[in-house]
């Protein structure tokens, strides 16, 4: 099962499309769509939020070894060569509030 998380219905509306899927009523506390091997759950903005939406859509759920989560939005960039539409490949996360650092584990 492939788990994702967005933000904003802007950032899921592509995916829903993409891959066919339908609004699962099942879940009544985050808009959730699905379909046999994807959930994707809109969480609203912030990490608390997509944190307790995470949390939410995964725990009932038997996670499997094969099984991904991936959170797919919006990003702002300082870098002027950048357009709308662009795929980044982050490697370095900064946030804002914290003042911390992570540099994701790269997988290729």
């Amino acid at each position: 099962m492939l788990y994702i998380v967005t933000a904003l219905y802007i950032e899921a509306k592509p995916l829903i499309s993409l891959f066919s899927l339908k609004k699962d009523n099942a879940y009544t506390k985050f808009q959730v769509f699905s379909n046999e091997n994807i959930k994707l759950i809109i969480s609203g903005t912030g990490k608390i939020k997509s944190a307790t939406a995470l949390t939410y859509l995964i725990s009932n759920k038997d996670i499997k070894d094969n099984d991904y989560i991936i959170n797919i939005g919006f990003i702002a960039s300082s870098n002027n060569n950048s357009r709308l539409g662009d795929i980044v490949y982050i490697s370095k996360i900064q946030n804002a509030y914290s003042d911390t650092t992570f540099y994701p584990e790269m997988i290729y």
